[in-house]
Order: structure tokens, then C-alpha cells, then sequence
């Protein structure tokens, strides 16, 4: 009998801890953004598969989607695993910025060459009227006539040669939006040189 109250005793202690949810059903935006920044992609696909709503889901702490983390700070083997789950690469974060942008706003080069792989819709407008497209074409005027602004700034992380994907990308939905840039940035050199 006293065996029976200890094993009472010792289930109401546990249960008072967790409160009405097991640690499993527990699952806060903390731990899946610790998951993704530790890449652990074996819990991810186990997150994603257990809890499909993480797969359109804003967290409630960032107003991101997973994948606008994996962006900003995972890896290209926790993007694979995310979009392989089944997130659109186009999602929009609560600001209506798109993962692709949040890799290059953040100097991310192998996470943005990742996310071209898959294509996403570069002309896709945040609430401000922003799109990657029209981002990047602002940062590369600003370099050509402020050039003092180019050094310090995040992209220069990212390789001339993921750049140049970028910009074929944006000219190819853009009818050569950057190819013009590049004309404009040729005949600036040329001006400054004389």
C-alpha cells in the first residue's frame, strides 16, 4: 500500500512539472530554431514529419517559417531537408520577405545557392514593396555610385560566382534588369578612370 502511494505521489510530481502536456507535446519555437542552428537534420525531418503544421507555421517568437531560419542561420543539408518536407521555397515571413532573401541579406552564399536550385519567384513583393530582385539591383546601384558603401557590408560573403547566379536569375524574370546595371557600372568605371 505505502509502495501504491509513493508511486501516486511520484506520478502527481511529474505531472504538476509538465502540466497537462508530456514533454513531447511540449514543443516550443525555441527548440525547433535550436535544431536548425545545430543542424540537426535527423530531428528536423522527425519535427516536420510528427508536426506537418511546421511546414506552413510562422513561429509565434520570430514571425518566420523554419525555412526563413534555415536561411538566416542553418545550413544547405537543413534546407534540403525542409524543402524536402514539403515548405514552399516561397513562403513569406510576417514582413512578407521570402527565405531567399534572408540568405542574402545575411551574407548566407552556399545557403543562397542552395535556394536557387529550387527556383524561387525572385519578384515576389514584402509588405514594403520589396523583392529580392528589386533588393538586389538597390545594393548593386548603391555600389556603383556610393562604392565607399561596398566594404563591410554582409554580401561580401557571399562568392562573385553565387552573385552572378543571383543576377542571372533576376535578369532572366526581369528582362535583363541586371544586365542594364552592369552597362551602367561599365560606363561609371570608365567615367571615373578618365
Amino acid at each position: 500500500m505505502k509502495k501504491m502511494f509513493y508511486l501516486f505521489l511520484i506520478a502527481m510530481v511529474v505531472m504538476t512539472a509538465c502540466g497537462d502536456k508530456t514533454p513531447e507535446e511540449s514543443l516550443t519555437d525555441e527548440y525547433v530554431i535550436n535544431v536548425i542552428k545545430e543542424n540537426s537534420t535527423d530531428e528536423m525531418r522527425r519535427i516536420l514529419k510528427k508536426y506537418p503544421e511546421y511546414k506552413e507555421k510562422r513561429l509565434e517568437s520570430t514571425g518566420d517559417n523554419v525555412l526563413h531560419i534555415a536561411a538566416h542561420s542553418g545550413t544547405p543539408e537543413m534546407i534540403e531537408v525542409i524543402l524536402a518536407a514539403g515548405v514552399d521555397i516561397n513562403v513569406q515571413d510576417k514582413s512578407g520577405y521570402t527565405p531567399i532573401t534572408y540568405a542574402y541579406a545575411n551574407g548566407k552564399g552556399k545557403n543562397l545557392e542552395k535556394l536557387l536550385e529550387y527556383e524561387p519567384d525572385l519578384l515576389i513583393k514584402s509588405k514594403n514593396g520589396t523583392s529580392m530582385a528589386s533588393f538586389r539591383a538597390d545594393v548593386r546601384k548603391t555600389y556603383i555610385f556610393e562604392p565607399e558603401y561596398r566594404y563591410g557590408e554582409p554580401f561580401e560573403e557571399i562568392s562573385d560566382e553565387i552573385l552572378a547566379k543571383l543576377d542571372k536569375a533576376i535578369d532572366q524574370v526581369t528582362d535583363g534588369l541586371m544586365t542594364e546595371i552592369d552597362k551602367v557600372e561599365t560606363e561609371m568605371r570608365e567615367e571615373r578612370s578618365k
